[in-house]
């Protein structure tokens, strides 16, 4: 098989639009999110997570039906929505680590979570490689849609008081979705990646095993502190 690497200097001008897309989307957040200062854009930035969580689940969702098919895909193989997933994923968690980084209570769990995904995002734009398995870990972001909502519960901005007026039962319904969730598209999804990426390299043939000993192993390592972050947010979640 002739592979080569795709480098990220062709990808820069699609990585910088696409930042650039995401930070006008939390601008825009930031305009309609009401309050000051450092309440208003943490609020913004609850805002902005709500269409970008639903587009990290819905784009690498596509992918990974479309590579799916054979070990070679699942290794090699690279669709447009592979790459649109590695584009925008890149660029919101930049967008994200930048805000997080300004934040008055800072998460560095969060940091570290971030800082995991652009590595392993980078080996992915940069050897046009484990596409498959970069959307497939991709799809964790369904959690985000209801740990954003339960933020947004929490708040005290006038959206939250809100939702905690007018629809209590949606913290009940979203409290238990987020739980179901962690389970199912963190702690078994990680772990599925792990298992399944590792099955694939024993099953390559030896000359192509060196083309992704390297990739996979940043991805082994990436997956590792993530299922060991979302083990211990699932255990602060199961606590309430």
């Amino acid at each position: 098989m002739d592979y080569q690497h795709t480098g990220l200097t062709q990808h820069g001008p699609s990585i910088a639009m696409t930042i650039a897309g995401f930070i006008a989307l939390y601008f825009l957040c930031w305009l309609l999110a009401p309050g000051e200062g450092a309440a208003r854009r943490e609020l913004a930035h609850m805002l902005f997570w709500i269409p970008v969580s639903l587009m990290a689940c819905w784009v690498p969702g596509i992918a990974v039906y479309q590579l799916w098919g054979s070990l070679q895909e699942r290794c090699f193989g690279t669709t447009d929505y592979s790459f649109f997933f590695l584009y925008q994923s890149l660029a919101f968690t930049s967008v994200g680590t930048g805000v997080e980084l300004c934040a008055v209570n800072k998460s560095r769990s969060m940091i570290i979570h971030h800082i995991a995904g652009i590595a392993i995002l980078t080996v992915g734009l940069s050897t046009g490689i484990l596409h498959f398995w970069a959307c497939f870990m991709g799809m964790c972001e369904v959690t985000t849609i209801f740990l954003n909502i339960h933020y947004l519960q929490k708040s005290d901005s006038s959206i939250g008081k809100w939702l905690a007026s007018n629809v209590p039962m949606l913290h009940v319904a979203n409290g238990f979705l987020l739980w179901a969730s962690f389970i199912v598209f963190r702690l078994l999804l990680f772990s599925v990646c792990l298992i399944g990426s590792a099955k694939d390299y024993f099953e390559l043939p030896d000359d192509q095993r060196s083309l992704v000993f390297w990739g996979l192993f940043m991805f082994w390592i990436a997956a590792v502190v993530f299922l060991c972050l979302s083990a211990w947010w699932f255990i602060r979640i199961h606590v309430g």
